[in-house]
């Protein structure tokens, strides 16, 4: 008979000394993981005998179990809690971080696998965040903090709605022997560039981390990646996909085609049936595993739609119709 942490009766050994970051075999450590959260929530255990998943490797769950609430499977109480922009506490997302170094070295550690090298250059980090810094408990932010203070230069901040601050602040870098990196979400990156169009050096890292709900106008990512071209005169884009409910993120360099690190992975299921799978190139249901999640719910259907191609890489085409719209998919336009 299974014992669960939630109810007081699991010894959770096993789970305390599982490494997100060591694993020799993704598939191995993934059943393995599964199976430890598994045991250790009654609320992921029943949701998988309802759904008679026959549960080898492992399946995954709607990422709506964190919607006004938390799969949280640590004894200890946690050290911090990231929610959602959701318009209500009925749709916020809400993530326990039961061990908040273990997210430090996922963002930090996922960072430099995306861009290699660009730490040791002590970057100046500018952020246009403004939709998430006038809430609280926004895990973004806190993950460009973490870089600003692990090895931004001086002269990293964020910027609200000052735009001419961070014209300023651009143009000052420009003519300094840092590299920049300039964050974004990006209604706020396009109405920026429209107000200022300021040309940024070509080693500069833009990354846009998708729009706000409710937004304007819906674009596609290409499109947007081909104003933020013509108006920065930048040959490439970055982009950021990641949520409240992960603990890890992954990274797009041009054309709008994410690579993970490598205790992440995707992967896509059929729009109306999670359990199961959709050829290589063929639209789905972006699944992530997440082995930093290793502390709530590792396995996560999204609502976002997406396609994974031959070489690993995958895109994020928009939202599916049956769930609500979310801050890092919804694209905007001018009206």
């Amino acid at each position: 008979m299974r014992k669960y942490l939630n109810d007081g009766n699991l010894e959770y050994g096993d789970l305390e000394g599982f490494d997100p970051f060591n694993s020799k075999s993704f598939e191995d450590s993934a059943e393995h993981l599964f199976n430890l959260q598994l045991q250790s929530s009654l609320d992921l255990a029943l949701f998988s005998k309802k759904a008679h998943v026959i549960q080898s490797p492992y399946h995954y769950f709607p990422a709506t179990f964190f919607s006004g609430t938390s799969v949280y499977l640590s004894a200890s109480p946690p050290e911090i809690e990231f929610r959602s922009s959701g318009t209500s506490s009925v749709n916020t997302a809400i993530h326990k971080v039961a061990d908040i170094s273990i997210y430090k070295q996922s963002l930090m550690k996922g960072f430099e696998t995306a861009f290699p090298g660009i730490q040791a250059k002590q970057p100046v980090i500018l952020a246009l965040l403004p939709s998430y810094l006038e809430r609280g408990g926004s895990s973004l932010v806190f993950m460009v903090k973490t870089w600003m203070d692990s090895f931004g230069a001086e002269g990293s901040n964020f910027f609200l709605n000052d735009f001419s601050a961070l014209e300023k602040a651009l143009t000052v870098n420009l003519n300094s022997d840092r590299p920049i990196i300039l964050i974004g979400v990006t209604y706020a990156l396009l109405d920026f560039f429209h107000e200022f169009p300021v040309r940024l050096a070509p080693e500069t890292i833009l990354i846009e981390t998708g729009g706000m709900k409710g937004r304007k106008t819906e674009m596609l990512r290409q499109d947007v990646h081909s104003e933020l071209k013509r108006q920065t005169g930048l040959k490439h884009i970055s982009s950021e996909y990641g949520m409240t409910e992960l603990l890890s993120q992954a990274y797009s360099h041009e054309d709008g085609l994410f690579t993970c690190p490598p205790w992440m992975r995707v992967e896509i299921r059929d729009l109306n049936d999670i359990h199961l799978s959709v050829p290589l190139g063929k639209t789905g249901r972006i699944c992530i595993v997440d082995l930093a999640n290793k502390w709530s719910c590792a396995f996560l259907a999204t609502g976002d739609v997406g396609r994974l191609h031959s070489t690993g890489y995958f895109e994020v085409i928009g939202r599916a119709d049956t769930s609500g719209s979310r801050g890092c998919s919804l694209m905007y336009s001018f009206s």
